[in-house]
């Protein structure tokens, strides 16, 4: 081989080096800022990062992310039966998200990792009115429209008990409109 090859093939090298490694490097260094978690799969066990960052192997990882902000669920429960017997309707809006804890964002990220914020509101919609059914019928008519501050502790706190392993907290809730009993 010629000298003047080996030099241009040396150039190249070094350019390649110089240019083109960063580039990859930059494009796969993932942050991920607190209010989300990444999720790298492909190498073994998933790794989840969140508030930090990492490097994705490039052809090897996958990376998908996952929103911690809260999100908003309204209910409209129609026909609850009261603890007397006497059905009401009830409406609730709160906020829920993913809980702090390291279990919980494990929990969501094998339940929910690749599932639309729509469906996610509607699987804990589905969940939560379970909920203010279930403590809908421990109350009477008169307790619903007197305390519902109670209400929506007792539903705030609830989910966590009737979904074990559940990933998701309530933030925050407002009381619920004043249950009005249906006439049949």
């Amino acid at each position: 081989m010629s000298l003047l090859l080996i030099v241009v093939l040396a150039a190249i090298a070094a350019i390649l080096i110089l240019v083109v490694l960063p580039m990859v490097y930059v494009k796969n260094y993932i942050k991920v800022p607190p209010n989300e978690v990444a999720v790298f799969t492909g190498r073994g066990t998933p790794k989840v990062v969140r508030g930090g960052a990492r490097f994705r192997m490039p052809g090897i990882e996958r990376v998908d992310i996952m929103s911690l902000e809260p999100f908003n669920v309204s209910i409209n429960l129609q026909n609850a039966l009261s603890n007397n017997g006497v059905p009401v309707n009830v409406e609730a809006v709160g906020l829920v998200r993913i809980g702090s804890a390291d279990e919980a964002v494990q929990t969501a990220v094998q339940r929910f990792l690749t599932s639309d914020l729509n469906e996610l509101q509607r699987q804990i919609n589905e969940i939560l009115a379970g909920s203010l059914r279930g403590i809908t019928a421990t109350m009477t008519v008169e307790d619903l429209n007197s305390n519902r501050d109670s209400l929506a502790r007792s539903v705030s706190k609830r989910p966590a008990v009737t979904w074990p392993g559940s990933a998701w907290r309530s933030t925050s809730s407002r009381s619920p409109a004043s249950p009005t009993p249906t006439t049949t």
